[in-house]
């Protein structure tokens, strides 16, 4: 009986050894996924595809919808067919000549930031006679990672040709001022952002005309934040000896404000019945309100040159013409809709004092005249003092009429004494 068993379990091995051997094979073909990164708001893709050629796949795959929306697909084996049923995906595709690797991406937009998951929960795949293929499917997945995106529009460095940038370049300063020669009527312009997800955009660099001229370097961050760098270009006039501005010098002298062409764009709206115009090219010659910072402002769908307020408050200071007014700085409420007078911000001159001659003798001082008491107050101590003398007189009546009733009532009550005879 013993021997039997030794035999027993070697039949039973033999009899699974094929099934076994089945179970261990390795797969036909395995469904793979790319693992992109995209920034919230974004359109990102997911490539889906067999590492084995197949002549035909039906996939069904699962994503969240709190992260992710699907819009389409494209590739595959030539006539992928995909169904979405709201946080399922189901792909059919087949090819009509043969064999091939499948590969097929699918797009999606990035709705919240986190990490999400597609993975594939049913997998069949056919080769080019129509028998089925081993598919593992299940050990894969896609990874999606969603950023949030930058809010850094800055620029790292400003470069110019002609010309040199005054003051010298900074990430925080807007606003700089050029000189170039007369022969020049294009500028070069080289801006290199912060940020590698961020925009740039140059306009007003050429056909420059003589005299001055605004050129604008527009960064626009990941997340659509905008800052506007602005160059005052002043083309010199024909035969004017070039004067290069110097890095350590600013021109503080007060411009005169003028009014802006067509070519620089205006925008009209209206404010409480009043139709204002926005002149643009005017704001630079202004110098800003105290906390605003020059920028642009969306008004109306136009975008207009605007001082904004660098606390974020719901104010913006457009340079403006009201109709039948005169021209300058409108402070515009952004909650109300209202616009009022802000008045331009001017400096006023000190006037000097002048120094006094080394020879001329000093004027004395004039004594200072005795002060007169006034009416009142005399007439005020006056009443004082007749009220005191009334006070103390009452007192010594008082006292007096004590006195006396006192030694009246003591002489009526006093005994008479008898005389003896």
């Amino acid at each position: 009986m013993k021997q039997r068993k030794p035999i027993l379990a070697l039949l039973v091995a033999a009899a699974l050894l094929p099934w076994l051997t089945v179970s261990a094979r390795a797969a036909d073909t395995d469904v793979m996924f790319s693992d992109p990164s995209v920034v919230v708001g974004n359109t990102v893709t997911v490539n889906v595809y067999t590492t084995s050629a197949v002549a035909g796949i039906d996939l069904t795959l699962v994503y969240d919808t709190d992260y992710l929306t699907y819009t389409g697909a494209s590739g595959g084996l030539g006539n992928a067919a995909v169904q979405d049923n709201g946080g399922s995906l189901r792909i059919v595709d087949y090819s009509g000549s043969g064999e091939g690797k499948f590969s097929l991406n699918l797009s999606f937009t990035a709705r919240a930031i986190g990490t999400t998951a597609l993975r594939p929960t049913a997998c069949s795949a056919s080769n080019a006679g129509g028998d089925a293929v081993s598919v593992e499917y299940a050990s894969h997945s896609a990874s999606v990672a969603i950023t949030s995106a930058s809010s850094d529009c800055t620029l790292s460095a400003l470069y110019i040709d002609p010309g040199t940038l005054s003051p010298a370049f900074s990430a925080n300063v807007t606003n700089y001022a050029v000189t170039v020669p007369y022969e020049t009527t294009w500028l070069a312009v080289s801006a290199v952002k912060n940020d590698a997800s961020a925009t740039t955009a140059v306009s007003g660099n050429g056909s420059l005309s003589v005299g001055l001229n605004y050129v604008t370097v527009t960064v626009t961050a990941g997340n659509g934040t905008q800052r506007v760098y602005t160059l005052a270009v002043t083309r010199q006039t024909q035969g004017t000896a070039a004067q290069p501005t110097s890095d350590n010098h600013v021109d503080t002298t007060e411009p005169e404000i003028p009014e802006a062409t067509p070519a620089a764009g205006r925008t009209i709206f209206t404010a409480e019945g009043r139709t204002y115009t926005i002149l643009d090219a005017a704001m630079l010659s202004v110098r800003p309100p105290e906390g605003c910072v020059l920028g642009e402002y969306a008004l109306l769908g136009s975008v207009c040159r605007a001082y904004l307020p660098e606390d974020g408050g719901e104010y913006v200071v457009f340079y403006a013409r009201p109709e039948g007014g005169e021209p300058g700085l409108y402070i515009y409420d952004t909650r109300e809709e209202t616009m009022q007078r802000y008045g331009l911000i001017t400096v006023p001159e000190a006037t000097p004092t002048p120094e006094p001659s080394p020879s001329a003798e000093p004027t004395p001082s004039p004594s200072p005249a005795p002060e007169t008491p006034d009416a009142s107050d005399t007439e005020i101590e006056n009443l004082r003092w007749t009220v005191t003398v009334l006070a103390v007189a009452a007192a010594v009546l008082f006292i007096g009429a004590a006195v006396l009733g006192t030694l009246l009532i003591r002489s009526i009550t006093r005994p008479v004494r008898k005389v003896k005879r």
